[in-house]
């Protein structure tokens, strides 16, 4: 999981936690993240035999995040650990 924290005042919290839709145990969600923004981009470089993956997620109006698309390598892929 990815966790978003933001900060009121002098005190940060924990806003949200972040999973893939389809994420696994030992997929290594969140090994990598970068922002940007109202986007979140997450790296899970173990995902399917560690073929890899990242996940984008866009915060809304209302401050929800949501997962918009899914980024993979081809299957002949294996291990290239992407994300």
């Amino acid at each position: 999981a990815v966790y978003v924290f933001g900060k009121s005042g002098d005190e940060w919290t924990q806003q949200h936690q972040l999973m893939a839709t389809n994420g696994k145990i030992g997929d290594g969600f969140g090994s990598s993240v970068s922002a940007d923004g109202n986007f979140l981009i997450v790296g899970a470089p173990e995902m399917n035999g560690e073929q890899g993956a990242a996940f984008l997620f866009e915060k809304s109006g209302s401050g929800s995040w949501s997962q918009i698309a899914e980024f993979m390598l081809p299957e002949d892929s294996f291990e290239s650990a992407l994300g």
